[in-house]
């Protein structure tokens, strides 16, 4: 199932475009995971879907998520995403095919919830699994919170793996190779959000 509203949009998007692609046209599809954050120095120029989760976080107004620890959610630079996408498209051979643009080792909930530690006074979040979770528990500020970002939910509540075999065979000879999204990376980004005032109470979510 779709985690929201965007990803079926995109579905019916790269729909259209195999349609014209049976008709002839050159086309190569890319798929990126949720793009954050530049690999040297975590800019980035709007803070969305994953970041917002942070913000919220970081002043306590989510103390609880449906999810796991050890679920995963795919974040990908967003200069891999542009460089990759540029070697591959001027690849003659890339046309007709489609090419994850993804971290092959995601970070899981819990390598999140744990860099906290290095960020003194965190409020804690409690993580529950999502069939024991219900809205209807939370207080009427968390269950407004929660209707806003209910489409981004999805993100949170699984593990979801992607097929890299084009991509991998594709990268070979370029210099670009599939980045790493560990903790370092986590702070990093982080970090530069930060630096920017995104996690002060008057900046916009």
């Amino acid at each position: 199932a779709f985690a929201n509203a965007y990803e079926a949009t995109k579905f019916l998007a790269e729909k259209k475009v195999r349609e014209d692609l049976a008709a002839g046209l050159p086309a190569t599809i890319f798929r990126p995971s949720i793009v954050v954050g530049d690999s040297e120095r975590g800019a980035i120029s709007e803070f969305n879907v994953i970041y917002p989760f942070w913000r919220l976080f970081a002043h306590g107004l989510l103390k609880r998520v449906p999810s796991r620890l050890e679920h995963s959610f795919n974040i990908v630079p967003i200069d891999f995403v542009v460089r990759a996408a540029f070697a591959l498209a001027h690849q003659r051979e890339s046309l007709g095919k489609t090419f994850h643009l993804v971290t092959e080792n995601p970070p899981t909930l819990e390598t999140l919830l744990e860099l906290k530690e290095e960020y003194g006074n965190f409020p804690p979040v409690e993580v529950v699994p999502p069939e024991k979770f219900s809205v209807d528990e939370l207080g009427p500020e968390e269950r407004q919170i929660f209707s806003t970002l209910d489409p981004y939910l999805g993100y949170l509540g699984s593990s979801l793996t992607f097929d890299t075999t084009n991509t991998r065979r594709a990268l070979v000879g370029t210099g670009i190779s599939f980045p790493k999204t560990d903790r370092a990376f986590l702070k990093k980004i982080v970090d530069y959000a930060i630096e920017k005032g995104y996690f002060l109470t008057n900046s916009k979510l």
